[in-house]
């Protein structure tokens, strides 16, 4: 075999694999003449193989389930096939990918010629979510097992206590969040409260000591409260028109006369609803 006819040395197999651009003949001996045959020159042009690299922002392969582990392909104009223990993760064939299960991963790129290159192996650990459990006796709920930090929450976003157990107040529903010791963070199923004497009452009161007025109104509404107040102000639609935090006043001067519902929060515990008229004098 010769390339740019120049003989390529040990080349005298019937066949030859090409890895690199070039002319190439071969020249063919039957034993017996010492006349050969020369085939034509053909002209063999080798695209190079696309770079294969996984890169993991910030360098670590290890974290937690509820984040997963970023890897990253080079990029350029690729196509790509992700694997997890050698088998194709259908559906992966961005560049990045965000990994929740522990495994080894690759990435196969593929140019648009079709050249193909296969990334070095990379082992991502990943850390299970903690599952805390709630036990109730009483009025006093407990974390069934130790962590780093606790968390308890009520009616989904008040934030009411912040260790292992937590003594209840107020009817709701609680669930507790923590953070175990590999600094992952998970949450318990959520526990419902209903307990006579406690917020049932207390909410009935609240609203009876919540005043709004002058109703009707052709402007402002002044609310008279104990306690601070999340004001949400709908329209006949029920299209939220006008929302407030803490809220003392509200101002309905720009509306268009009609029929307005004031929904009257502490934080996520609805308390009241009112229909305040607007009119213009």
């Amino acid at each position: 075999w010769s390339k740019n006819n120049v003989v390529i040395p040990s080349a005298t197999s019937s066949t030859y694999v090409v890895t690199t651009t070039g002319y190439y003949r071969a020249t063919i001996f039957d034993g017996v003449s010492s006349c050969p045959a020369v085939s034509r020159n053909i002209l063999i042009t080798v695209k190079p193989n696309p770079p294969a690299i996984i890169t993991v922002p910030g360098g670590t392969t290890t974290a937690c389930e509820n984040s997963g582990v970023r890897l990253n392909a080079n990029t350029g104009g690729y196509k790509y096939e992700w694997t997890r223990g050698g088998s194709t993760i259908f559906g992966w064939v961005d560049s990045s990918q965000t990994v929740k299960n522990s495994g080894i991963y690759r990435v196969k790129v593929r140019t648009p010629d079709g050249c193909v290159s296969v990334s070095a192996p990379i082992t991502v650990n990943i850390l299970p979510a903690p599952t805390p459990t709630i036990t109730k006796s009483g009025l006093v709920l407990s974390a069934t097992a130790t962590y780093v930090s606790y968390t308890w929450v009520r009616n989904a976003g008040e934030i009411v206590g912040s260790s292992a157990t937590f003594t209840v107040s107020k009817n709701g529903v609680y669930k507790l969040r923590v953070k175990d010791a590999n600094g992952c963070d998970g949450e318990s199923n959520p526990i419902e409260i209903n307990e006579n004497g406690l917020s049932i009452d207390a909410i009935a009161l609240e609203a009876n000591q919540i005043k709004i007025y002058p109703n009707p109104t052709d402007g402002k509404v002044f609310i008279e409260s104990p306690i601070a107040l999340n004001i949400e102000v709908k329209d006949v639609t029920g299209k939220i028109v006008l929302p407030a935090t803490e809220a003392k006043e509200i101002d309905l001067s720009k509306y268009a006369d009609g029929i307005y519902l004031f929904v009257i929060r502490d934080k996520d515990q609805l308390i009241k609803q009112q229909r305040v008229t607007k009119t213009s004098k």
